[in-house]
Parts: structure tokens; sequence; C-alpha cells
């Protein structure tokens, strides 16, 4: 995956698909604390009926983590991630 254009050129940034992404370095974006480490992402992928609250913080970060198959990088697609 090439570099995107007017990407910042910060040695110790690499962007590559979820899939090629180790899990540790996913929920590293997301950390420990605040909105992003309880939503995981997947507030707007509840199905209609799904309420948020019954999701626990694991189970929305175990949903991610299915849905960006990281660590398989022979994975014919993956998520859209972007953080």
């Amino acid at each position: 995956m090439g570099r995107m254009a007017g990407a910042a050129a910060d040695p110790a940034i690499t962007v590559v698909p979820a899939n090629e992404a180790t899990w540790d370095d996913i929920a590293a974006i997301f950390g420990t604390r605040g909105e992003a480490a309880g939503c995981w992402c997947q507030r707007y992928k509840l199905k209609p009926r799904e309420a948020f609250k019954h999701w626990p913080a694991e189970v929305r970060a175990d949903r991610l983590r299915r849905q960006t198959r990281c660590g398989e990088p022979a994975a014919g697609e993956t998520t859209g991630l972007v953080a």
C-alpha cells in the first residue's frame, strides 16, 4: 500500500491496511480511557434493535477485532478503519 497524498512524512507512523496490523497496534490507537476506548467504532455498526449499552467494551473490541481481520494479511478485505 502506498503513502496517501498529503500524509505526514513522520517515519514513526506507518500506514497499513488493518488486516496487516497487529491487534496490539489497533488497540493502542483506541487507548484505555475516553470515548474511543469504550466505543471501539461500534455504535454505528449495531443492528436496528441492538442497544449500545448492552454491549460491554470488551465485546465491542472483539467485534472490531473480527471486522478488521487484523493479523490476517492474506485476508481478501478488511474494515474501512481510519484512526
